[in-house]
């Protein structure tokens, strides 16, 4: 945690999220499927063109760009931070001495990306190397600093309350075209990476482009 939080603040709240997300049954139950299918999702693709091609012919290629899919857990689990159980104890905000309102929306941001999403990155990264060799760890880099841009983005256009504080009751309200173009902004990340790809020097230049940008997002208030 001490790698991730800027401050004591911002710890406060990445452990206050991380039981959250730990406790709420209906978080589990409306975010655990979208992460089962994240896992999954980048192995269905390289599966069904084994009935076309050869594994050497597939190691080869550049289908593990199919990690991509592991993203798509992240704007159905944002939207849901807004939201709890408990979400009548929201009441403590007002009440503790809260230094900057930033620290909790980018606290609970990074809860989710260490105890959920990272997780599944990684299993499916240690397969894909198997799969695809050493030659893809740059490759692996780049999907995951696009992933922390991306689940920033989100997090900035989605999260339209404090964490925690609506009851679930209203989450039936949100509709799923709310959410599709973000799911679309994931083809971007991976047209980029692609044709970064055919650029000599391009993938070095696109991962140092959004190691940069990590610098200056998580220096930046998120929101006041």
């Amino acid at each position: 945690m001490n790698l991730f939080c800027f401050s004591k603040e911002e710890k406060a709240f990445y452990r206050f999220a991380e039981l959250m997300m730990k406790n709420e049954r209906e978080f589990r139950l409306k975010v655990y499927p979208s992460l089962g299918f994240s896992l999954v999702f980048p192995f269905v693709f390289i599966v069904n063109q084994l009935t076309f091609n050869s594994y050497a012919e597939i190691s080869a290629s550049k289908w593990y760009l199919s990690i991509y899919f592991c993203t798509i857990i992240i704007p159905t689990a944002v939207i849901m931070f807004r939201f709890s159980g408990k979400y009548k104890g929201a009441w403590i905000y007002k009440t503790a001495p809260i230094k900057s309102w930033s620290s909790l929306y980018s606290g609970t941001l990074k809860a989710f990306l260490v105890n959920l999403y990272l997780p599944v990155f990684l299993l499916v990264s240690v397969i894909f190397l198997f799969i695809f060799g050493f030659r893809i760890i740059p490759d692996l880099f780049i999907v995951l600093l696009s992933s922390i841009f991306y689940a920033y983005i989100c997090a900035k256009m989605l999260i339209k309350s404090l964490p925690f504080s609506e009851s679930f009751d209203d989450a039936q309200k949100e509709s799923g075209l709310k959410i599709l173009p973000f799911v679309l902004l994931i083809g971007v990340f991976f047209a980029i990476h692609y044709l970064s790809l055919q650029v000599q020097w391009g993938l070095w230049v696109y991962l140092f482009v959004l190691a940069g940008i990590q610098v200056f997002i998580w220096r930046m208030p998120f929101r006041n």
